[in-house]
């Protein structure tokens, strides 16, 4: 086939009659465009969540920090003796770095 047939074919709007009526859909390449587009947004909505929630039951709350501070205390040696002053100071980094962050 050549390019200017193949050119013809796709340019041409595709015709449906239906009940009497002749519905135009557009050329094959807007119908893949458009299809392109829908998975696109489908896939974002499914990747990101949809929008406006925003913090869950949390929101406008203060965020508890303790499980993953506890989850993080056995990766790094310190003195047992310490643990509580170290568990402290993680938390208090962490509620710095949020609030840097724009948080509350």
């Amino acid at each position: 086939m050549s390019i200017v047939k193949m050119r013809k074919m796709v340019r041409k709007q595709l015709k449906i009659r239906l009940f009497g009526r002749t519905i135009e859909l557009g050329s094959p390449m807007a119908i893949i465009f458009w299809i392109i587009v829908i998975i696109f947004f489908v896939g974002t909505y499914y990747m990101y969540g949809g929008g406006g929630s925003g913090g869950g039951p949390q929101r406008g709350g203060k965020r508890d920090v303790t499980p993953v501070v506890a989850e993080m205390l056995p990766l790094f040696p310190f003195p047992e003796d310490e643990r509580e002053l170290i568990q402290r100071r993680i938390k208090a980094g962490i509620d710095r770095v949020y609030e840097e962050l724009g948080g509350d």
